[in-house]
């Protein structure tokens, strides 16, 4: 378990779907945008009330503003999975460096005593 968010919910850990494609945005007060789909929260009032100042402050509805901030949120999320994600191959060959690392080359042990002679 884990804690979330600064109310310190916990939710159980579990396996994640990162893959697939991410949208890079909403329209932009795009009427005809169909919205078929339905989000529900319960928040604090404390909450509520500094969404609500956040979104009257950029001229957008309460809806508007929440869910592209959660849009924003999950893109970041999204993308930073997936730079951390490594292809199978990638993985082995780096857990293999960290296990039996390479013998310095020539190079690395001239740069070596190069820094050795510097930083007496």
């Amino acid at each position: 378990m884990r804690a979330e968010g600064p109310h310190n919910r916990y939710v159980a850990d579990r396996p994640t779907k990162c893959s697939g494609k991410i949208m890079t945005a909403l329209p932009a007060n795009d009427t005809r945008a169909r919205k078929d789909e339905r989000v529900a929260v319960r928040v604090p009032a404390d909450v509520k009330q500094t969404l609500e100042r956040a979104a009257s402050c950029s001229g957008r509805s309460l809806s508007d503003f929440v869910v592209e901030s959660a849009l924003r949120a999950a893109q970041q999320t999204l993308e930073a999975s997936l730079k951390m994600q490594l292809a199978e191959k990638d993985r082995q060959v780096f857990l293999a460096a960290l296990v039996t690392p390479p013998m310095p080359n020539a190079a690395l042990m001239a740069a070596a005593k190069r820094y050795d002679r510097a930083n007496k």
